[in-house]
């Protein structure tokens, strides 16, 4: 705690940013069902995974692997993310 409190941090923003980046990675991923995305990153409904995903990036897991998605389609690449991990729209 000590350790953390000198970082200016807490365990649970640690977890949250490691489930945050977890789940951007694997929303990422098309084949894995977002139920098993959710479930890998500690949440044991969708409800609550997707409030907290909106939260991390403004947009729903679904929202944000179609833009995702289509912006690599259109591109070739992955499309550049903001800072929060959200792709630019």
């Amino acid at each position: 705690h000590r350790r953390l409190s000198d970082e200016n941090t807490s365990f649970q923003r640690v977890l949250d940013r490691i489930r945050r980046d977890t789940a951007i990675r694997s929303v990422r991923e098309h084949e894995r069902q977002l139920k098993t995305v959710a479930t890998t990153v500690g949440f044991s409904d969708m409800r609550g995974f997707r409030r907290a995903f909106k939260r991390w990036t403004g947009l729903s897991p679904q929202q944000f692997r179609l833009e995702w998605l289509l912006g690599r389609a259109l591109t070739g690449t992955a499309p550049d993310t903001r800072p929060d991990g959200a792709p630019h729209p």
